[in-house]
């Protein structure tokens, strides 16, 4: 199961607790992918699907180095940091 998008404030956290009422036997899933753009809103996530699930794990993509920080503090062990695109090489 992937919560990602953008959209107004507080759909994330609602895409979350949708996404816990379908997990209601945390076996079906083995991990929950992460990539949501505001930070604030991807830690609250953590915690949601932490609390209800913790064992599930959580593949989180990181803004920066100080969210991926943060992302860690809130127990989320597979941490991507997002990297800029880097320009076509001319041959």
């Amino acid at each position: 199961m992937a919560i990602s998008g953008r959209c107004r404030r507080g759909c994330v956290i609602r895409q979350a607790a949708v996404a816990c009422r379908l997990l209601r036997l945390p076996e079906s899933a083995r991990a929950l992918v992460l990539a949501v753009d505001d930070i604030e809103q991807s830690l609250k996530v953590v915690d949601l699907v932490g609390d209800h699930f913790p064992t599930l794990e959580i593949v989180a993509r990181a803004r920066d180095v100080i969210h991926w920080k943060q992302l860690r503090e809130h127990r989320v062990m597979r941490v991507e940091r997002e990297r800029q695109k880097e320009p076509p090489v001319d041959r």
